[in-house]
């Protein structure tokens, strides 16, 4: 992207944290710590710990890592939403060659023993190259009778876009990359969310017992960028140049 695009994506960004903290919600952006890992505690009781790809100890494993962030957004009642990234420099190599040596740490939930590296025959990941960012640990508050949710409102395309748009500053990604569940992509649930590209079989892990979890390769590459930020700029009538 050159510079007037990068400016548009900071625009983009000022204009969703403004709309996300007229909604009630105060945005922060958070490393691994003390102060994430209680949030996240608080609001999945049900994992025992964050995916692998995530965690502090992630970068030991892989050198072609780089860091992670959350985008945490809360309101008067706690954590509403979060969205991690983590951000990897692949080199000359593909996505196929980082999911065959480190694809362990993708691995779905964190329910597994050991870190089983997924089978790739989506031809999608081996055109990937250079810096891209993982997108994972979508969570969206559950809605209660006491406690309002966010999902189905508008809020988590402002959210998914907001987190793309950090990562394009923040490691100046060339792809924005995740796995989704065929029941998801079928329905075109990525693409509300700004992955624009979707691709069966994007990785399949297989467990000791021969049950699998089959994802698809879910991505928004550097070509799709201009409908990403500048449409979205446009659509909200941010200023753009002429």
């Amino acid at each position: 992207m050159d510079a007037f695009n990068t400016l548009t994506v900071i625009r983009m960004v000022s204009y969703l944290c403004e709309k996300l903290e007229e909604a009630g919600l105060t945005l922060r952006l958070l490393g691994p710590g003390r102060e994430l890992e209680m949030i996240y505690k608080g609001a999945r009781p049900d994992r025992i710990a964050p995916q692998k790809i995530f965690r502090d100890d992630a970068l030991a494993t892989s050198a072609e890592l780089l860091d992670a962030f959350w985008l945490v957004a809360l309101d008067r009642y706690g954590p509403a939403i979060f969205q991690a990234c983590r951000g990897i420099d692949l080199g000359d190599r593909s996505l196929a060659d980082h999911l065959t040596t480190d694809g362990g740490l993708y691995v779905p939930g964190n329910q597994w023993e050991n870190n089983p590296i997924p089978e790739v025959r989506a031809a999608a990941a081996w055109r990937l190259h250079g810096v891209g960012c993982y997108f994972g640990e979508t969570w969206f508050r559950p809605e209660s009778d006491d406690v309002p949710g966010f999902r189905g409102k508008g809020i988590s395309d402002l959210i998914l876009r907001l987190a793309m748009g950090t990562a394009f500053c923040r490691h100046e990604a060339r792809f924005m990359f995740g796995f989704c569940e065929q029941a998801l992509a079928v329905r075109g649930i990525p693409i509300q969310y700004g992955h624009y590209q979707c691709y069966p079989h994007g990785a399949t892990w297989t467990r000791p017992d021969g049950t699998q979890d089959d994802v698809w390769l879910t991505f928004t590459a550097a070509s799709d960028f201009g409908d990403l930020f500048g449409g979205f700029a446009r659509d909200r009538y941010i200023p753009q140049h002429t």
